[in-house]
């Protein structure tokens, strides 16, 4: 039961207009990036949508950095010492009968309080990256990271606060809506689009073709739809393709091109290229997390 609950919440974050107002407020007054990530640590929603903050910029220049800063961030989420940045961030772990189902995290600031320390630790992941080819200068690597926001102990603490008080009203909020505004009550035809995409997601899908089964104009369905669940057509049903993938992957031995093909892609490249997008690793890679944490 728990795996389903916890599928069933991170699924209604993900379409929630609640999470993403939530989300924007977060940014707005932290001037950090606000991530929702999934129980793998992989970036699901983000605002703003591409890094604001100028040393997560730099840091997804090179494949090597950001590989980097991804083994920073699970390590961390793992409870572990792993590969460090001289950036922190704030994570919430979202629950759902005991049971991680995600994170909201603020990203990225500096510590105040030994400021020293996170210099030399950042120094030292850019001579590691330089003597490993990463053309990056020194110079343009401490301003950025010069420019992260510094906060005292005091204040992280602070920060967390905020952000479990801003989790919670986003959960109570959805709770209420679910009992006041449910799914029944959406528009009959926004209603049968989504269950044909969780049906026949493993079918060529097309917005305008699903209208005209429908009998509504392309732009009214294109609109309503993202009224309704929170997302655009393609991202709800990529999102669904991906979904079903991960499953498979995590459940299955058979083989990631057989995966690509049962869940709908057309080839196994663009499968590649849409799973990087929403889980930001391979397919093989996920496979691999997904089995060490069952």
């Amino acid at each position: 039961m728990p795996p389903i609950i916890t599928k069933y919440l991170f699924s209604k974050l993900l379409a929630s207009p609640t999470l993403r107002d939530g989300m924007r407020r977060l940014h707005a007054i932290s001037g950090m990036d606000v991530l929702l990530l999934d129980d793998l640590g992989s970036i699901r929603l983000s605002v703003p949508r591409h890094p604001s903050v100028a040393f997560v910029q730099l840091l997804r220049l090179h494949p090597e950095m950001e590989v980097t800063f991804r083994e920073m961030r699970q390590a961390a989420l793992a409870g572990t010492t792993g590969a460090q940045l001289g950036l922190h961030e704030i994570v919430y772990t979202i629950l759902a009968e005991r049971e991680i189902c995600g994170y909201l995290v603020l990203s990225g600031y500096r510590y105040a309080d030994h400021d020293n320390i996170d210099l030399a630790i950042t120094r030292d992941v850019w001579r590691r990256l330089a003597r490993a080819g990463v053309s990056v200068r020194w110079s343009d690597w401490f301003r950025a990271w010069s420019a992260l926001p510094a906060y005292s102990k005091e204040q992280h603490v602070a920060w967390e606060e905020t952000v479990a008080m801003s989790m919670r009203q986003v959960l109570q909020r959805m709770e209420k809506a679910e009992r006041v505004e449910d799914v029944a009550v959406w528009p009959t035809f926004i209603q049968e689009a989504c269950r044909r995409i969780r049906e026949c997601y493993d079918t060529p899908l097309r917005l305008h073709t699903i209208a005209k089964e429908l009998g509504v104009c392309p732009e009214h369905l294109s609109r309503t739809f993202h009224q309704a669940t929170g997302m655009r057509f393609a991202e709800y049903l990529a999102e669904t393709r991906i979904g079903a993938a991960c499953d498979a992957l995590a459940t299955t031995p058979a083989p990631v091109s057989q995966i690509a093909h049962q869940c709908g892609f057309s080839t196994l490249s663009r499968f590649n290229r849409c799973f990087r997008k929403h889980r930001e690793t391979t397919p093989s890679a996920w496979r691999k997390r997904a089995r060490f944490q069952s």
